[in-house]
């Protein structure tokens, strides 16, 4: 394999639609869809090359605003890493500079277009909010539960994971079925837990959370029934990290980053070994631990997706 290759990508979006651009016929993967942007050029660093990529590819000024993700990616003939960047504001209408189809596409429709291998954590990571809600509380009491779930999206939360770790069997479903309910109501996504082992979750809700221990027990990412749901995991280091990237999971949680009272007894990563770890794979990952929102924009430059928190968000 050759040297590796370092690429600034760009995410622009206008409301729902994001613009993506076709690579020409007869070029390196030729006739695949990406996310404009480019590689580098000598000692550039990411926004600069993305200032410069862009500024040649669609005509266009723009003011970066915060790293999205970073991965690599290994095609038979050379490894790929993308920088990936979103665009606060762009200068200009970006036109075709190079001869490539230009399109603004809604971020709901992605699937429909056949995008380079490298890309697949990209799409997931548009579709993913920055803020992830977890619902738990130690009293097990379902109506503090509930109220706790409405409190979160009264913030404005659309990622939620009903936790509700002293709950299991019957008395699980029975809240988790009110809460897929009350979500799908208010355009929220809910992940349950398996608080069986099974694999599965209710098929209204939008997806599975992992624990650590069920996630390195999967020998491959979990089949649910529907479309276009998520598969998350918590991870705690390096390893669990590793496999959940292998078996196919959508994004992760890796905790805990800073000291917190849910996790009393286990060390605090600390932001220098966090991004370290989220360097190293090539899958969006929340930032759990002592997070409070105003974490979110430090975590982002940290590599992360964003926050997850369980107290945090209450602490407004």
């Amino acid at each position: 394999m050759g040297i590796d290759l370092h690429v600034a990508v760009g995410i622009l979006q206008q409301g729902d639609e994001v613009l993506i651009t076709r690579r020409l016929r007869g070029s390196h993967m030729g006739g695949y869809w990406e996310f404009p942007g480019g590689k580098f050029d000598g000692s550039e660093t990411a926004p600069e090359a993305l200032a410069r990529e862009l500024r040649e590819e669609l005509g266009i000024g723009i003011e970066p605003a915060f790293p999205l993700i970073r991965l690599k990616y290994d095609y038979p003939d050379r490894r790929v890493i993308l920088h990936v960047w979103r665009i606060a504001r762009f200068i200009s209408t970006p036109r075709s500079c190079e001869g490539q189809t230009l399109r603004w596409a809604p971020i709901a429709d992605l699937d429909n277009y056949t995008f380079l291998p490298a890309n697949k954590p990209i799409l997931t990571s548009i579709r993913l909010p920055d803020r992830y809600g977890f619902v738990d509380d130690e009293s097990r009491d379902p109506e503090i539960l509930f109220r706790q779930l409405q409190a979160l999206v009264g913030q404005g939360i659309r990622l939620v994971r009903l936790r509700a770790s002293g709950l299991t069997g019957a008395d699980y479903r029975a809240l988790a079925e009110r809460c897929v309910d009350y979500c799908a109501e208010n355009g929220v996504a809910l992940l349950l837990a398996d608080v069986a082992d099974t694999g599965s979750v209710l098929p209204e809700a939008a997806g599975l959370h992992l624990t650590a221990r069920q996630l390195m027990m999967a020998g491959k990412r979990p089949l649910l029934t529907g479309a276009q749901k998520w598969v998350a995991a918590s991870c705690h280091n390096g390893m669990e990290l590793g496999h959940a990237e292998r078996i196919g999971i959508d994004f992760a949680v890796l905790s805990p980053v800073l000291p917190t009272a849910t996790h009393p007894g286990m060390s605090a990563l600390g932001w220098e070994r966090f991004s370290a770890l989220v360097e190293g794979c090539s899958l969006p990952v929340f930032a759990l631990g002592g997070m409070m929102p105003e974490n979110l924009h430090f975590a982002k430059f940290q590599g992360a997706q964003g926050i997850a928190a369980i107290r945090g968000f209450f602490a407004q």
